[in-house]
């Protein structure tokens, strides 16, 4: 685990393996970037409470390989989360990165918020705009979301 500081914005990294869940700390409001591994959720659960964290404002899912968006589900039912955050994209065709059938619950869901390149977001004054993708590219790793955290 790797804990940066900006100012007064925390980032919490958490290793995940192929890809990390990311915890973003300002004025004693949370909120993710992926959530990792479903694998890795006893990790992420106690540093969670470690940390004190009882709610989130957010989670931004940047794409639909379940090293990324694996723990959405479990953190959803064990605490509360004000938006969940994805972008739609024609890619999310059911299958993960290993070609598997993945969870229905991740491709059609009423809760989310989609966002698109231009879009911003001001969550508890930290700042967080939408570079891209600028378009389609039928890719689940070239649709992911590219932010910028200010």
């Amino acid at each position: 685990m790797l804990v940066i500081m900006m100012k007064e914005l925390k980032i919490h990294f958490l290793n995940t393996i192929w890809s990390d869940a990311i915890i973003l700390e300002y004025n004693n409001h949370y909120g993710f970037i992926d959530t990792g591994s479903k694998f890795y959720y006893p990790m992420i659960d106690k540093h969670l409470k470690d940390y004190n964290i009882n709610s989130l404002e957010f989670i931004v899912v940047t794409h639909f390989h379940n090293d990324h968006y694996g723990n959405t589900s479990n953190i959803l039912n064990n605490f509360p989360v004000k938006n969940l955050y994805i972008k739609e994209y024609h890619g999310l065709d059911g299958s993960t990165s290993s070609g598997t059938q993945s969870n229905e619950e991740y491709i059609k869901n009423d809760n989310w918020i989609n966002l698109n390149a231009g879009d911003e977001l001001n969550i508890e004054g930290v700042r967080i705009s939408v570079l891209g993708p600028l378009k389609d590219y039928n890719s689940l790793n070239l649709n992911s979301l590219v932010l910028k955290i200010y």
